[in-house]
């Protein structure tokens, strides 16, 4: 089953507190491909797809946040009208919880291919009606890492 590393960290809710880490990955060499971010209270959450996701984790960790490492599914778009539910309804008749979403960016962003990452609550039935629905998955090459 194909998958890619997603890096998840609690960050404070405060002005700069995302920028500060986005700088700390480029000044490492690491690019953000993909985020996503929600705020409750005085904490983030944030959910990275990065270029290394290893050395995220390293740095991450290096500058005291607490680290957890995710598998998620990455899955091409179709470009055409409702090409968004031709990804998501499949895990609805599956009964498969999408606990979040978000766009990755990147090199493949030139390609013209959107793809998503899916947090969801059941990788290896997400990963079995998505390919039986015919949707174009991703693994950690297309990230280049």
């Amino acid at each position: 089953m194909k998958t890619v590393r997603e890096v998840a960290i609690q960050i404070p809710n405060k002005p700069g507190a995302l920028s500060n880490i986005i700088e700390l990955l480029g000044s490492n060499g690491i690019y953000a491909l993909g985020l996503s971010i929600s705020v409750s209270g005085n904490h983030g959450n944030l959910c990275l797809v990065t270029s290394d996701p290893s050395r995220t984790q390293n740095i991450l960790e290096s500058s005291g946040f607490s680290v957890s490492m995710n598998d998620r599914i990455v899955a091409e778009i179709p470009q055409q009208p409702g090409g968004l539910n031709a990804v998501i309804k499949p895990l609805k008749l599956a009964g498969v919880n999408l606990e979040n979403i978000y766009y990755l960016q990147g090199l493949f962003a030139t390609l013209n291919r959107p793809l998503l990452v899916l947090a969801v609550d059941d990788n290896s039935k997400a990963f079995e009606a998505l390919s039986q629905d015919w949707i174009k998955l991703e693994g950690e090459e297309v990230l280049g890492y």
